[in-house]
């Protein structure tokens, strides 16, 4: 009965529903069950379903984390700050690894006003000591490249670097790569970012434009798609609005020209539409056809950066794989740069019979300034040194060659990590076979993680040496997107119609969706087992914080 009713209260929560339906849901099941004995005694209401997220699952949640970090486990620190209405909230996320492979954690989720970088680092330091944990045991530290968060004088970074001189600059490199392309665009003689913005605006305001749109999708024999708004905030918007902008591009140059001068004046400017007289019609004509070439360019080099930030967001993603994303990612710009390519339909319309010389050249040259741009900003904010230990972390990343012990020995000194090199020496010699095998039999998809993981389980005795190297180099996240993810559960948590939600709700909440991985049918098979957390949850102690909650923590009826 008490694993059904934990079960239910799970489902509601990963399902980002209200109590309200798991109260109403407990009414409804003695009526569609009739026969069933557990269905007439189940009962989880708002206020039983709150308590047990807040007392029993959320705390369990903790639980799993502190027995993941046991025997002084290494892990990263990773926050980063939002707002909800009026409040200033920092999740508290880790990321360690063990045996089952890479894991990332809501550790807390902390309300502060003061984003000061003293404030943040003391708020770090006083999570951690709540929950017994030593800032020595922190690898790196990951947040936005803000420089609150790693300027060099005062900042996050360094106030925790002052207590373990060891810890990595983990920043996120996401940040980097979306700001490289916003430089590259930005010295676009035309301007994207207004032309896509502007014409998505014209028509979303009006259903009477959408509709008369339409009609010119029907007589330039095009299927009618909706334009896409581009958010400048959002790292992967502005590829598909350019995208479904080209794709309609034909109706929308007949939309426009067909208005006139009631065309809006920046629409015209932008797009270069023609204004009346022969010679201007031809001339208009050309800019028209540079627009759509540089839109082209966009969508090109947008494919590129996207696939970077991707690569880079993706949960498997290592620190022992930045250098190379990275890498290949200013190596694409430097071939473009060098080859003069700029995507095959960019490059089609240039080299178009009516495109005057001068008017090619001066555009390709601007592609050219753009990309050297963006390679100097690449180059400012990723160090590419081979010294970097970003790269020589690649070393321990298994692909297609095993690490020698020279290599995992400079990898000890860069991160100074104190081991007994006899012992690992003894052991990359042990296990240099099962390691070759793994390197070189392992299939493109394989995250390095799951490779490390297919090795130390395939081992006799773990290695102990190696095992240690590999927990702290696996525990360095490889880029900060795990608590902005955390920020888009709230949102979808945190609802209008949900206002009524306790910052301690919110959280509870947030520590079960993220630090539970099991779906609900397995978590039913997990807690019927655990007889500790049944116990919990059948006893009053679930209320045991009811009477200090602030009023109105309950959600809005």
């Amino acid at each position: 009965m008490v694993a059904a009713e934990l079960a239910k209260v799970y489902h509601t929560v990963k399902h980002h529903h209200s109590y309200n339906s798991s109260d109403c849901g407990s009414k409804l099941d003695p009526v569609i069950y009739p026969d069933s004995a557990i269905a007439k005694k189940l009962a989880c209401g708002r206020t039983k379903s709150e308590a047990i997220v807040t007392n029993v699952l959320a705390p369990k949640s903790v639980e799993t984390i502190m027995n993941g970090l046991s025997n002084g486990r290494y892990f990263s620190l990773s926050t980063d700050a939002s707002n909800m209405k009026n409040r200033k909230l920092f999740p508290v996320c880790l990321q360690y690894f063990t045996l089952s492979g890479i894991q990332k954690k809501l550790l807390d989720f902390i309300e502060q006003n003061d984003e000061s970088s003293s404030e943040i680092a003391d708020m770090l330091i006083s999570c951690l000591g709540t929950y017994n944990l030593s800032v020595n045991n922190v690898s790196g530290y990951s947040a936005d490249n803000a420089s609150v968060n790693y300027g060099c004088k005062k900042s996050v970074f360094t106030a925790l670097k002052a207590l373990n001189k060891n810890i990595i600059k983990a920043n996120c490199n996401s940040h980097v790569v979306h700001n490289t392309l916003r430089k590259v665009t930005d010295i676009f003689d035309c301007d994207i970012k207004t032309i896509v913005t502007s014409v998505y605006g014209h028509f979303s305001i009006s259903a009477n434009r959408r509709v008369d749109l339409q009609s010119f999708f029907a007589f330039v024999d095009l299927e009618f798609h909706d334009l896409l708004r581009h958010v400048p905030t959002r790292w992967l918007s502005l590829g598909p609005a350019i995208e479904r902008l080209l794709k309609s591009w034909p109706a929308l140059l007949s939309y426009f020209k067909s208005m006139g001068t009631d065309c809006p004046k920046r629409i015209a400017k932008c797009l270069g539409l023609p204004a009346s007289g022969s010679n201007e019609q031809d001339d208009g004509d050309i800019q028209l056809s540079i627009t759509e070439a540089y839109l082209h360019f966009s969508l090109n080099l947008c494919n590129v950066f996207e696939k970077t930030v991707l690569q880079l967001e993706s949960d498997s993603v290592t620190f022992c794989e930045l250098y190379s994303i990275m890498s290949q990612l200013r190596d694409k710009l430097k071939d473009r740069l060098t080859d003069r390519f700029f995507g095959a339909a960019a490059t089609k319309i240039l080299d178009g019979e009516d495109m005057p010389r001068n008017k090619k050249v001066a555009t390709e040259n601007n592609f050219c300034d753009a990309l050297e741009r963006g390679i100097a900003y690449l180059e400012k904010w990723f160090d590419f040194d081979d010294k970097n230990v970003a790269c020589m972390l690649q070393s321990l990343s298994l692909k297609d060659v095993a690490p020698t012990f020279q290599q995992v020995k400079n990898i000890c000194a860069a991160l100074h990590l104190t081991v007994d090199l006899d012992d690992l020496y003894d052991e990359l010699s042990t296990h240099k076979e099962a390691l070759r095998s793994i390197a070189e039999s392992s299939k493109p998809c394989q995250s390095v993680a799951d490779k490390w993981v297919q090795f130390l389980t395939a081992c006799d005795v773990v290695p102990p040496v190696l095992y240690r190297v590999v927990s702290y180099v696996l525990s360095l996240p490889g880029s900060n997107a795990f608590p902005e993810r955390i920020f888009s559960l709230m949102n979808a948590k945190w609802r209008d119609d949900r206002n009524r939600m306790s910052v301690e709700l919110v959280k509870a909440e947030l520590q079960v969706f993220a630090n539970f991985t099991q779906d609900c049918q397995n978590f039913y098979s997990l807690v019927i087992g655990d007889q500790k957390l049944l116990d919990t949850a059948a006893s009053n102690t679930k209320y045991k914080f009811k009477a200090k909650s602030a009023p109105g923590s309950t959600e809005n009826k």
